[in-house]
């Protein structure tokens, strides 16, 4: 069964890997980056971000700060891990066209609100029409390859999708 699990993962990484890719290798270390996921991701979309303001009442957003292991991160309303891409920007996601399947982005239908833990919260206008959170100007993701709270599977895979620590950042470390 663990085998089975292993095998999985490794497929997800593999397909995954080039998210954002131009179609060539990658000659970042330790990436596995390879032409056959230079669809994912491709195509960017150009977007503007959008400053939001907190709706207030004690309703639950769309991320929050928590304990996950033995470390401090953000995570999305259901507690699962959510990650930065490198190559997006506060105002455009770089994961789309089948990239976002594989990594699907936070979103919302409403404002989420301004901060969490004084980390600030907006959105951007995805190509798909949806509004993707972004925390401290990253947009953020969850990882298909995550099956329950408190997994972390997909930290820096490609050597470009890491985890949002508790200070709003990529923890490449």
């Amino acid at each position: 069964m663990r085998v089975r699990y292993v095998g999985a993962i490794a497929a997800l990484v593999v397909a995954t890997a080039a998210c954002g890719s131009s179609g060539s290798k990658a000659s970042d270390s330790g990436s596995n980056t390879t032409s056959a996921g230079a669809a994912y991701g491709k195509t960017s979309s150009t977007a503007q971000a959008s400053t939001t303001t907190a709706t207030g009442g004690t309703a639950a957003g769309p991320v929050k700060v928590a304990e996950v292991g033995d470390d401090k991160l953000v995570v999305d309303a259901k507690g699962m891990t959510v990650y930065a891409f490198s190559p997006d920007s506060a105002t455009t996601s770089a994961c789309n066209a089948g990239c976002d399947t594989v990594w699907p982005p936070v979103v919302v239908t409403g404002a989420p609100p301004s901060t969490i833990e004084g980390l600030p919260v907006t959105t951007l206008m995805r190509s798909d029409g949806k509004q993707q959170v972004v925390v401290n100007g990253h947009p953020v993701y969850t990882f298909s390859g995550d099956t329950k709270v408190g997994d972390k599977n997909g930290q820096g895979v490609a050597s470009k999708w890491y985890y949002v620590n508790s200070k709003g950042e990529p923890d490449k470390g």
